[in-house]
């Protein structure tokens, strides 16, 4: 796997504090380090699933925190 040069680095924000930005998050980072293996990102495709899955935790995670 080719890694992107720092430039084009991407890190998933975990201060975001909710579902939809963590999920953008979340693609951007798919899509910049993992553009042949996940490029589907219909809401209907099972990666999405996953995606979906570690937003809610993030977003669970954040308000316990922030409780």
């Amino acid at each position: 796997m080719a890694t992107p040069a720092k430039s084009e680095k991407k890190e998933v924000k975990y201060l975001s504090k909710d579902f939809s930005n963590f999920k953008d998050s979340l693609i951007d980072f798919s899509k910049t380090y993992f553009p042949n293996t996940f490029n589907d990102f219909n809401e209907s495709d099972p990666g999405m699933m996953f995606i979906e899955m570690a937003a809610y935790v993030g977003d669970v995670l954040s308000y316990y925190i922030d409780d």
